[in-house]
């Protein structure tokens, strides 16, 4: 049993859900738009549901900061998920682009969301590993072969094996709503400490949705809030600026004095990620586009660029 299928195990051992919730399964990759750098592919499940046992476990002793439950209107889902990201890093030279590594990072999160008033807060662990025993190279190999692609250059200079501990808090607050409820409009302020990233971050998001809504988790789509039966359609745009100080990838390991071949790094960092789809009977279709800025000076694109499918169902 290699520490992937421990990681599971340990996350999901012992749940028992107290009522029906949504699976969420989302593919990234920016062969959308012709490149293959970067970003390149992700691959995530999501489970919400409105009470996840070893979530409250992880999470209650860290609630004394959050308003009080007692509250009206206060309302709380957990969410447990399963990722892989996989990282083509290469730089502009004067022979060309370059690769510098490939890498992986396979994480299990553990996430409650809370609201109250027009205020929406999350929080959030997530605890994996980055380097070969990741298995990104196998993955992105795989993915290559079921479409007739030679397998990608660059994993031999990967990241070395290291665990990952990150622990992040959003607030997200509703400052104006349509009168039939269909157009949104929030501002949110978010952070995380830990590693593969230290950052800090502020946006602005709007949608409009007809018998649908999207929630929002550090300014990307998370899950959606769906009809009972029926059709439903939204329409979103979330805009970001983050500072990051610290990126595993760019910067090397934590306390750690690692030379890596892409700083210098850019500290303010725009995103934006758009997207549109529908619902119906609770099984939803989104197709969304992100766009970000630099993460170092020398990247072989001034916007980085990828597409993502969500597709979601009732468990």
């Amino acid at each position: 049993m290699n520490w992937r299928v421990l990681i599971f195990w340990f996350g999901f051992t012992g749940t028992s859900l107290v009522s029906a919730g949504q699976i969420n399964v989302q593919l990234d990759n920016d062969v959308v738009f012709g490149t293959d750098r970067q970003y390149t592919g992700g691959f995530e499940v999501r489970w919400t549901e409105d009470q996840i046992p070893v979530v409250d476990a992880l999470l209650s002793p860290f609630e004394s900061f959050l308003p009080s439950k007692n509250i009206s209107g206060f309302k709380q889902v957990d969410q447990l998920a399963v990722c892989t990201e996989l990282y083509t890093l290469q730089q502009k030279t004067e022979h060309g682009n370059e690769a510098v590594s490939n890498s992986a990072w396979t994480h299990i999160d553990w996430r409650r969301f809370y609201w109250y008033g027009k205020n929406q807060s999350i929080l959030d662990f997530r605890a994996g590993w980055i380097g070969p025993s990741s298995g990104g190279r196998q993955i992105q190999d795989g993915v290559h072969s079921l479409i007739g692609n030679d397998n990608a250059s660059g994993w031999d200079k990967q990241v070395p094996d290291q665990p990952t501990l990150q622990v992040g808090f959003e607030n997200r607050h509703r400052f104006f709503s349509s009168e039939n409820q269909h157009f949104k409009v929030g501002h949110s302020l978010s952070g995380a400490v830990g590693s593969p990233q230290i950052y800090a971050a502020a946006g602005i998001g709007m949608q409009y949705g007809v018998d649908m809504e999207a929630v929002m988790s550090f300014n990307r789509l998370n899950h959606l809030i769906v009809p009972e039966k029926g059709f439903g359609w939204l329409v979103f745009i979330d805009a970001s600026v983050r500072y990051e100080a610290y990126n595993a990838f760019r910067d090397g390991r934590l306390f750690v004095n690692e030379r890596t071949s892409l700083k210098p790094a850019n500290d303010f960092i725009p995103s934006v990620q758009y997207g549109a789809g529908f619902v119906y009977n609770k099984v939803s279709v989104v197709l969304s586009g992100s766009s970000f800025g630099k993460f170092y000076r020398e990247q072989t694109e001034d916007v980085f660029r990828f597409a993502s499918l969500i597709v979601s169902f009732p468990v």
